[in-house]
């Protein structure tokens, strides 16, 4: 018997990871539309969730652990021990721990595209590199500008930068960790969780993210400090102001990022959607269990009794 029950578990994970992976490479490398969210059959036994994950999914799930650890390591706590203690030094291990670790994960997913071995921090499926690749650049890029920038660029401008798509960055890993766990047989509480999770995103990624584009874009137009113009060939703060490698680069680091966090808001609102969508049929199995059980309840009546006869 049991071990029929864990044939039944191997068997159930093995269906689910061809289900994710097929719905990664459709959505992510086909660009297919209108697919829906890939949900795993409720765990037999819940609370032993990380032993019925495919040896697959596992690695997964440990990477948005680590990663939303290491998001809130940059994007909570040593920002709050930089303005606690206006020690310069966190800032830039904010700084510099951010783009190395964004740098190692490029450097592994390219090891991964051409031996095949997979030492990267998400483990996520392949085609998910069209996504990843792009963020993290473009992340050492933005991070690059503000060290590059000197002493003259605010520091609490840059944690500014890097807090808002961090913090956000948390509650999306914990959502995709979540339906990995006995919570996703909690509708209500991932919908509500979801619900945070997108108004993170308002928050984070449209309310304060549209001064700091706008803050980002004008330091472009108005040049880099002096410092930079030894090391940049013609200078970054060229006439026309608009045409410059300054403002085009900024410009361009810009744009990729609100493209990206559109991207998230469109994607986390269908997530809310699917979420709303369970929560509704958990409320009508209810609603038929407590029918079911007042039906059982109720006296017969005259016509439903069965006529005593000699």
């Amino acid at each position: 018997r049991e071990a029929a029950a864990r044939e039944a578990v191997s068997y159930m994970a093995e269906l689910f990871d061809r289900k994710h992976n097929d719905w990664c490479y459709r959505h992510y490398a086909l660009k297919e539309k209108g697919l829906s969210f890939p949900y795993r059959a409720p765990f037999m036994n819940a609370w032993d969730f990380y032993g019925e994950t495919s040896a697959h999914l596992r690695p997964v799930g440990n990477g948005q652990v680590i990663f939303a650890l290491h998001h809130t390591v940059e994007g909570l706590l040593l920002p709050l021990l930089y303005f606690s203690s206006g020690d310069a030094s966190f800032f830039y291990f904010a700084l510099y721990a951010d783009m190395g670790v964004e740098a190692y994960d490029i450097l592994a997913l390219l090891w991964r595209r051409a031996t095949g071995v997979d030492h990267t921090l998400t483990r996520h499926h392949p085609s998910v590199d069209a996504v990843l690749v792009p963020h993290h650049l473009f992340a050492i890029c933005f991070e690059l500008v503000g060290l590059m920038a000197g002493p003259l660029l605010s520091k609490t401008f840059m944690l500014h930068v890097a807090a808002s798509a961090h913090l956000s960055g948390v509650f999306i890993l914990a959502a995709i960790v979540l339906h990995q766990t006995p919570a996703q047989a909690w509708p209500r509480f991932l919908y509500r969780f979801q619900a945070a999770v997108l108004a993170a995103i308002y928050a984070c990624r449209i309310v304060w993210w549209a001064p700091i584009a706008a803050a980002s874009l004008r330091l472009g137009y108005l040049g880099f400090p002096p410092l930079l113009a030894p090391y940049v060939a013609r200078g970054f703060g060229s006439e026309p102001r608009l045409l410059s490698p300054c403002f085009l680069t900024v410009l361009l680091l810009v744009a990729f990022y609100t493209y990206f966090n559109a991207d998230q808001i469109v994607y986390n609102r269908k997530l809310l959607r699917k979420a709303g969508e369970r929560v509704q049929l958990a409320n009508e199995a209810e609603e038929r269990m407590l029918r079911q059980a007042g039906d059982r309840r109720r006296p017969a009546t005259e016509e439903e009794r069965t006529p005593y006869s000699c």
